[in-house]
């Protein structure tokens, strides 16, 4: 006997199951047997028992679950048989295509397919056969066959006509006995039931007793294999379905139940072609009409008109928010739960539930969000809302991120220096192997210094560097071998022997592990080999810590897709299809917390077989581009080339209908958002047609309004009101969003700003002690010249400088084909140094040798060419210096100097220590009152010779009062012509004293920070003052105008906003950048004295 409840109120159906079940459960120590749709609903099923005081919680425990697929398959089992799964079937399609007859033909030669044929063999290696195309291929056609058993079972041979290849393909394969394979048979279930009739004379029996009922939970559809199944079964077992939907033969007058039960209306038909439905109904179930939402499920439960409504922002029952950022649409989220759990007293974490399409997406959002406040910080100001994410997607998960990056090492076919760090960030990577982020970073180091690439022909990098690390334990002198001359190499970090060692471990088991790209197939004894390596990497020990338990069950889904790989590996398997088995298994593992609804707010998969309710509802991520989503356009599915049944899968319609079937769960608020901006790519994204269903239904559209009143819009900028901020970052965000706002004169308030911080500095105070003692006692002249040439970029250096500069090390994969800047500057200069001492000792042979034991040579031609561009490049380079540097025979070179500079009242409160390497300038500067400077590097930038020029200044005697003339030379070759470049000023001891404490005030006291690249600055002063600069213009210079300059070599400007985050602002950017002009000028003295000279020529 079979039954069927309906409603739209799942609590009814929950109950009027809790009341079956206990008319039914008549023996304790046998339980009724309940099917639920996935462990999510049958949490709570049970959460709605154990509030159901009446309803014997003791026996809960007791109750018998089970899933749909293993309870059919158990049901109509005869024999000991396994369930064929989708994944040895793709296996075994693989092994029969690429099987060869007697004529040496491969299977899928055979099939008379030339489409086919033509896939498996495009873009194919020396084998003939693509393996990718083929995995691909036997994947789609494995699943085809399980869709076309589920959902035709009846007309499986007529559908299987209309392709004779596909039937060919099918009865080789799967056939009518199933799958054997090392003694055991694999069946699917419509198999299964078919061997089941034809033991039976053409009748289902069924390993149930007859006294025992079924309960069947929470299905808004199923396959017609397992409808039909049931049904037999129903016949002499009682079968009681519980379905979320309302059975009503009239036609739907409801705009929405128009538009969205299609798909839950052809299912109920099918469940109910025997038996008439049992709608239930309450007094109390959608009878308000106190909110919009109410009086809209009403509307649907009774199946009426919905008459148009005017929006009232008093409504908190239901609402709409886009937002331009996953990161604001939770932040936006957040404070919605907020405000609803200040105004409901009543309502509890556990009351409220996170729907989306894909709540991975919005894992780290939700972190960021909702981790900001400390549980246990007692006098936190902002609210605690523990949380559980239900749903864990392998796809993203650690042990997916090592298989891509592991696998990529075998398609490309070498270990390079990105692909190893990036391994070694996956933090259960870091975990297995017990590597501490303080190794990383030194090992980066090394690998920067080794300058390691990777390994290609005639260079091996990584044993080079192995040689070069242990090396150094026995000596420190350059040592030849029988291959090669190495030299050692040690730092402070390197003497570290654990961490040595283990560095070299890594690069040997990870150089075993790209040595299998060579083979295209594997066989059993690889196959092996290659999960030992795997387990090194990613198999954690009993001990798993917080945070990794899903990684382990991950890799144990790896480790049973590798076993049964072996199992269909005939004599072996293409390395590719072995990869893509494994990123599929991680990918398709699905985890669920036992924890919803209960500790803290729920955030879930939307799911269209699990509906569930709670008092509030918030449904995120709904864009069209992800929600109701696309039909498969597949042409290989031959349900296409028939009429769709009734009941036939279809994306949309069944997201539709568990659409209409979540609204009707929400208790007393729905809440939907969506992002609708892609930022990188500046494009709009759209609402899901669904909530332009269901808005549109309700309120008048007005085509006038670019937003429409309902929909609420977050902009990315924290502009919301203080009441509707509850995290610390959204404060501090605020703040400096009104920061932003405010009119700022920056000319004016200058000095005075000055004048209040060196106040502040002066007062005898603890703070002020404080604030002293943090400023630096030692700075560079490399982080003057850096800070000078571009403050902006020096700050955000300095500020993300650990992180981000190891990762700009690891980031190299290719060897560089010529000499970088660096290197060519030292070249030239140790060159032209001996050559002007009349040493003569670079040469060729001499620049070639030295880079190639440091590993810097480019490869062959490349490394021989770079040797000698580097080498005539130096000869043109001195002989103009020769030409018109009259200095040249009075050099001091690459002095290193450090030298005291005290404190001056007003601009800095202590003394403090600028040290580095000196530009080269002449020695008896002190006796002409002259000083030349000279710099290398190819480039007009005369900085560092600039505050070379002040350190020389600085050091003489306080009693030196002269005025000298500075003039600094700068070297620029260009198309194989020198040229000195020079910039002239005028300066005194004292004044180079003071210019030095007013470079570090603004580096580290008034910490001037804003965009100003000195050479712009430079070039805007020579323009015409009419030429006003625009903040479009500016903006444009810093990328394209000066794009060989600081910005093309800022690493971290994708991080930046050009429009905001760089210290201008479009209404005040002209005074802003008068403002910013005059104060790198005032620290850049050779750019004020010659704007000077400008002016009085105007005069």
């Amino acid at each position: 006997m079979k039954n069927v409840y309906t409603s739209w109120d799942l609590t009814l159906l929950a109950d009027k199951l809790i009341e079956k079940i206990n008319e039914s459960w008549k023996n304790p120590f046998r339980s009724p047997a309940v099917v639920f749709t996935d462990p999510k609903t049958e949490q709570w099923f049970k959460l709605i028992w154990l509030k159901n005081k009446a309803s014997g919680n003791s026996i809960l425990m007791n109750l018998k679950t089970l899933r749909i697929q293993q309870f059919l398959f158990d049901l109509v089992a005869l024999t000991d048989s396994e369930k064929l799964s989708v994944e040895l079937l793709r296996d075994v399609i693989i092994s029969k295509l690429t099987e060869k007859n007697s004529d040496g033909k491969y299977y899928f030669e055979t099939l008379g397919a030339p489409e086919v044929e033509v896939y498996l063999t495009s873009q194919a290696s020396d084998s003939k056969i693509n393996a990718n195309h083929l995995y691909d291929f036997s994947e789609t056609i494995a699943s085809l066959f399980m869709d076309y058993e589920d959902t035709r079972p009846d007309s499986l041979n007529e559908l299987l006509e209309k392709s004779l290849w596909q039937k060919k393909l099918y009865n080789d394969v799967i056939g009518k006995d199933g799958i054997k394979k090392n003694g055991t048979k694999y069946l699917t279930l419509f198999q299964l039931a078919e061997l089941n009739k034809k033991e039976n004379s053409g009748s289902l029996v069924f390993n149930w007793p007859t006294d025992r009922p079924v309960f069947i939970f929470g299905f808004s559809g199923l396959g017609q294999i397992y409808r039909n199944i049931l049904n037999e079964f129903s016949k002499e077992h009682n079968l009681e379905v519980f379905i979320q939907a309302l059975d009503n033969e009239e036609k739907a007058e409801n705009q929405l139940l128009e538009k969205w039960s299609k798909f839950g209306n052809e299912h109920l038909s099918l469940w109910t072609k025997d038996t008439p439905s049992h709608n239930l109904s309450s007094p109390v179930s959608y009878s308000k009409t106190d909110t919009l939402l109410h009086r809209i499920q009403k509307t649907i439960a009774e199946n009426s008109h919905i008459e148009k409504e005017s929006f009232s922002e008093k409504d908190n029952s239901l609402s709409l928010t886009a937002a331009p950022t996953r990161l604001r649409e939770i932040e936006a989220l957040h404070s919605k739960i907020c405000s609803l759990l200040a105004q409901d007293k009543r309502a509890q974490l556990g009351d409220i539930l996170v729907v989306a399409p894909q709540i991975q997406d919005y894992k780290t959002a939700i972190e960021q969000v909702f981790d900001q406040t400390d549980q246990f910080a007692a006098d936190s100001a902002f609210p605690y809302l523990p949380y559980t994410i239900a749903d864990f997607s392998g796809e993203r998960s650690l042990t997916a991120e090592a298989l891509n990056i592991l696998f990529g090492i075998l398609k490309k076919g070498y270990l390079s220096r990105s692909d190893f760090f990036a391994l070694l960030h996956n933090y259960l990577v870091q975990t297995v192997r017990n590597i501490s982020d303080e190794e990383i970073s030194n090992w980066a180091d090394w690998a920067s210094n080794l300058n390691i690439y990777r390994d290609r022909k005639n260079h091996e990098d990584w044993q080079k560097a192995k040689a070069r690390l242990l090396l150094a334990r026995l000596t420190s002198d350059l040592t030849e071998t029988n291959e090669r001359q190495l030299l050692p190499y040690e730092s402070m970090s390197t003497t570290d022997s654990d961490s040595l060692y283990k560095f070299i471990q890594v690069i040997d088991e990870l150089e075993e592990w790209a040595s299998y790209s060579v083979k295209e197939k594997l066989c059993i004894n690889d196959i092996n080999r290659l999960e030992e390596l795997l387990k090194n990497w990613l198999l954690l020990n009993d001990n798993i810590p917080e945070g990794l338990y899903n990684e382990s069950l991950v890799f144990q889904n790896v480790v049973e897709e590798i076993e049964r790989q072996r199992l269909t590996a005939a004599p072996d398997i293409f390395t590719d299809c072995f990869a893509n088995g494994l990123f599929d298994r991680s990918a398709a593992v699905t985890l669920h917390s036992a924890n919803i609804l209960t500790r803290g707010i729920t955030f879930a998969n939307f799911e269209s077989n699990r509906i569930l309710s709670a008092k509030y509802i918030f449904f995120i991520g709904l864009d069209s581009k992800n929600f109701p989503g696309l039909d498969s356009d597949n042409e290989l599915d031959l349900r296409k080339k028939t009429d769709r049944q009734t009941g036939d899968e279809s994306i949309p319609l069944k997201n539709k209908n568990a659409f209409l079937c979540q609204f009707m769960a929400a208790r007393e608020g729905i809440f939907f958002s969506y992002v609708n901006k892609n930022l990188q790519k500046d494009e709009d994204f759209f609402m899901s047609s669904v909530l332009k269903d269901l808005f549109e239904t309700i309120y008048s559209f007005n085509k006038k309004l670019k937003k429409q009143p309902y929909e609420k819009q977050i902009n990315i900028d924290e502009d919301r009101l203080w009441s509707e901020l509850y995290t610390q970052k959204e404060f501090r965000n605020k703040k400096n969003f009104i920061k932003l706002q405010e009119s700022d004169n920056e000319s004016e308030n200058t000095e005075s700003s000055r004048q209040s911080q060196s106040t502040e500095l002066s007062q005898d105070s603890t703070s002020t002690t404080q604030k002293v003692s943090a400023l630096p006692d030692r700075i560079t002249i490399g982080q003057m010249k850096s800070y000078l040439q571009e403050p902006f970029i020096y700050m955000v250096n300095q500020t993300l400088n650990s992180n981000y500069d190891d990762e700009e090390k690891e980031q190299f994969e290719f060897e560089p084909l010529s000499l970088n800047a660096r290197l060519s500057s030292l070249i030239r200069k140790a060159y032209i140094q001996s050559s002007l001492n009349n040493e003569n000792t670079v040469t060729k042979e001499s620049i070639s040798f030295d880079l190639d034991i440091q590993n810097v040579l480019p490869d062959d031609f490349f490394g021989e060419k770079s040797t000698e561009k580097v080498l005539e490049d130096s000869k043109i380079i001195l002989k103009k210096i020769k030409e018109k540097c009259i200095f040249i025979n009075n050099l001091v070179f690459n002095e290193n100097k450090m030298l005291l500079i005290k404190q001056e009242a007003g601009i800095t409160p202590k003394d403090w220590f600028v040290s580095g390497e000196l530009a080269w300038y002449n020695k008896d500067f002190s006796e002409l009152k002259i000083l030349n400077t000279l710099e290398l590097s190819n480039s007009e930038n005369v900085l560092t010779g600039y505050i070379s020029s002040l350190i020389l200044l600085a050091s003489q005697p306080e009693s030196d009062t002269s005025l000298y003339s500075i003039i600094l030379n700068a070297v620029v070759l260009q198309d194989g012509l020198a040229n000195i470049k020079s910039q002239h000023y005028m300066t005194t001891p004292a004044l180079a004293r003071t210019n030095l404490n007013k470079i570090y005030r603004a580096m580290f006291i008034s910490k001037f920070e804003k965009s100003a690249p000195s050479k712009l600055v430079m070039d805007d002063f020579k323009n015409n003052l009419e030429d006003q600069l625009s903040f479009q213009d500016f903006k444009k210079k810093l990328l394209n105008a000066y794009g060989k300059g600081e910005w093309q070599y800022f690493s971290k400007r994708k991080l930046f906003d050009l429009d905001k985050d760089i210290g201008y602002t479009y209404e005040g950017f002209p005074q802003e950048w008068l403002a910013s002009k005059a104060h790198q000028a005032e620290l850049i003295q050779y750019i004020a004295q010659s704007v000077k000279k400008s002016d009085n020529k105007g005069e």
